[in-house]
């Protein structure tokens, strides 16, 4: 069914309601598997759990991206254009976010 989703395939009734029988809230995938894989509707829903996740870890480290920019005439430019850059979100930098988490295992 996933990929028929992924394909854009629109789903008979039956395949619908498959789908929608599996339907959990979150504190219930938590108590009943909390390693389990989850689909979640959105990128920002999937950001805000995985920073969840990733902040409640103990043994974390912080990688901050290290910019190169090109073009810049001074550091006044430089220092806009990164507050600009730091606040975008990772979608529209190439998917290679300011911050990363990472965390053993």
């Amino acid at each position: 069914m996933l990929f028929l989703i992924g394909n854009g395939n629109i789903l008979t009734k039956e395949e619908i309601q498959v789908m929608e029988s599996r339907f959990i809230t979150k504190e219930e995938a938590q108590s009943v598997c909390s390693e389990g894989i989850k689909l979640i509707f959105t990128n920002a829903v999937v950001n805000e759990y995985n920073h969840s996740i990733l902040n409640n870890e103990e043994n974390k480290t912080m990688s901050l991206a290290s910019d190169v920019f090109v073009g810049c005439h001074n550091a006044e430019q430089e220092n806009f254009v990164t507050q600009k850059l730091h606040k975008m979100r990772a979608d529209n930098t190439g998917g290679l976010p300011y911050e990363l988490i990472l965390v053993l295992n």
